[in-house]
């Protein structure tokens, strides 16, 4: 009996990294304060670009080995024609747009746990690990919205409040079923998001998810079974599409930086940044998993 738990008990590396680095984020005492700090705001967009933006930056890559690209240039110009008109609608209805990426992000995070549970438990997951912060830390969430989109979108901390009276039972549940089925990388990751989300600011929460367990893990099980020559050409990929990403956002990091505060700045280059990638990057990974 222990034999087998153990068999079935894997720890892929980016468990590892992510408890490691909650873990470290706990015991130093992040206050959590009301306020966005300077301090915050570059890290988030530092950690992002270092250990965020690659994961995304591997969709040319999968597009062509899925047989998903006709050519280079026509994948490239959907691509940034898509993203641009993200950027445009935020730029229009940032509160409904907000909402959008809310939800949208929901469902995207929720695949980090696809191979451990069904599409509903994956749904509490994904949307109980964005409200538990607004859960946690309600003024420091109205203040982040408020700062990458509006005023306004203080109701959208708030629904999210709602929302986590549901789903953080639900997260304790699902992970409770995991540990019973030996499952205790996945069931790990629940409880630590569930005790990060309350321990440390909002911004130090999604770095640590996003950078060290989401990416990560994306990365891996895009690279699965690739090795060789092949592996490496598709991380040379990764590197040089991250670098024209990063081209194509100064002019839009530059106007920002010129109309707002240097942490107004910061989390809209971030966050509407990362909206603007991740719409193409779902729309590629639903078509990838339906061939």
């Amino acid at each position: 009996m222990t034999r087998s738990i153990f068999q079935r008990s894997q720890w892929p590396t980016e468990s590892t990294a992510f408890l490691i680095a909650a873990g470290l984020a706990i015991a130093l005492s992040l206050p959590a304060s009301d306020g966005i700090g300077l301090w915050q705001a570059g890290l988030l967009a530092l950690a992002v670009v270092i250990l965020g933006l690659p994961h995304g930056a591997l969709d040319p890559w999968i597009a062509r080995h899925r047989g998903l690209m006709q050519s280079t240039w026509l994948f490239a110009g959907q691509y940034a024609g898509l993203a641009l008109l993200v950027v445009a609608i935020w730029w229009l209805i940032p509160v409904a747009s907000l909402a959008a990426f809310l939800l949208f992000s929901a469902w995207h995070f929720a695949q980090d746990w696809h191979r451990v549970l069904p599409a509903s438990q994956r749904g509490a997951v994904g949307l109980g690990l964005l409200a538990l912060p607004a859960f946690a830390h309600p003024e420091q969430v109205g203040l982040v919205f408020g700062l990458i989109a509006s005023p306004q979108a203080v109701w959208l901390g708030q629904a999210l409040n709602l929302v986590a009276w549901v789903t953080t039972p639900l997260m304790l549940l699902i992970a409770t079923v995991l540990g019973s089925q030996a499952r205790w990388s996945s069931s790990m990751e629940i409880v630590v998001l569930i005790v990060l989300a309350w321990l440390t600011p909002v911004l130090v929460y999604f770095i640590i998810y996003f950078c060290f367990l989401h990416s990560p893990r994306h990365l891996r099980l895009a690279l699965e079974g690739i090795e060789g020559s092949e592996r490496n050409a598709a991380i040379l990929s990764a590197a040089g599409y991250t670098a024209v990403t990063l081209i194509f956002a100064i002019p839009f990091a530059l106007i920002l930086f010129s109309i707002n505060d240097p942490e107004q700045a910061l989390l809209q280059v971030v966050f509407i940044g990362l909206a603007a990638v991740t719409v193409p990057h779902m729309v590629l990974m639903a078509r990838a998993r339906a061939e």
